[in-house]
């Protein structure tokens, strides 16, 4: 396969600054009092992908001072109530309990392979925003039931860092066909978050692949990388259907690849388009 780099960088795009005034009304109404107890989160977003049976999610909450009982409120936003069969509007933690796990149930007709995002925060009394700590005061969620099981492994080659790094690979029995290359930590802070693609399963040369969303379908809109470049910050992946330059699997002095045709963005711009390779080097249970 001739794989021909189209390289193009665009101009950096210039920031806007916008400076607000300082007001004169004298009719200023504090918002609520921050509190004392510093409650909340461990992440600020998650993303749940749960076994096609599941019943419920669960996410924890935490506090900083385990001490006395404390019973604090949960606010949610955007959750789907036919979707998220039960919401718990509190959580309670006894005497000595720093950490305490919440369950939301699921209702029996939620989609496979469908994202239902929502959130959830505590109440400003009950964080202390002044005070410096590694929670957070709101969760988003993405919960997203699905099939995909451990398929393989395989090495991705990635052209625009000139770098390549072993990746898991799990396969979708529901989808059919439908494959993810799961996330994997890089180091340092850099975690590439894969993708979802679909190919025949065969191997054999010529054959098409594509970048494909949670459904299956043609995924043609940018999605981050996980991964930025040292001058222009984050790094996102387009897949790129091209006709004339299609993405195929391939054989070659490496072994079988599956290459996708890609372009890579960032904030001020694009590096072009060129392929990116996976090259398959093991499918489990077989030798």
């Amino acid at each position: 396969m001739k794989l021909n780099k189209l390289f193009l960088i665009a101009g950096m795009a210039l920031m806007s600054l916008s400076f607000a005034s300082c007001s004169d009304d004298d009719d200023y109404t504090p918002g609520a009092e921050t509190g004392k107890y510093t409650v909340g989160f461990e992440a600020q977003d998650a993303t749940v992908r749960i076994p096609i049976d599941a019943t419920e999610i669960t996410f924890t909450v935490t506090r900083e001072d385990g001490n006395g009982e404390l019973t604090v409120p949960l606010n949610y936003t955007g959750a789907d109530k036919e979707v998220f069969a039960s919401l718990p509007g509190s959580v309670t933690f006894a005497n000595g309990e720093k950490e305490k796990e919440v369950a939301v149930k699921l209702a029996e007709d939620m989609k496979v392979f469908t994202s239902y995002p929502f959130q959830v925060s505590v109440p400003e009394e009950y964080t202390n925003q002044y005070k410096e700590t590694d929670k957070f005061p709101v969760l988003k969620f993405n919960v997203l039931k699905e099939d995909f099981e451990p398929w393989g492994s395989g090495v991705y080659v990635m052209w625009v860092f000139g770098a390549q790094f072993p990746v898991e690979i799990s396969y979708s029995p529901y989808l059919k066909n439908v494959y993810r290359i799961e996330p994997v930590d890089l180091g340092d802070g850099d975690v590439f978050q894969g993708f979802n693609f679909r190919w025949s399963g065969k191997f054999e040369a010529g054959l098409p692949v594509a970048i494909v969303d949670s459904n299956g379908k043609n995924l043609e809109a940018a999605f981050p990388t996980g991964l930025a470049d040292g001058t222009y910050g984050p790094v996102s992946m387009k897949w790129v259907n091209d006709e004339k330059n299609p993405s195929v699997t391939d054989i070659d002095e490496n072994g079988f690849g599956l290459w996708f045709l890609v372009e890579n963005t960032v904030s001020a711009g694009s590096f072009g388009s060129n392929y990116d390779g996976l090259y398959i080097t093991g499918v489990y249970g077989q030798e």
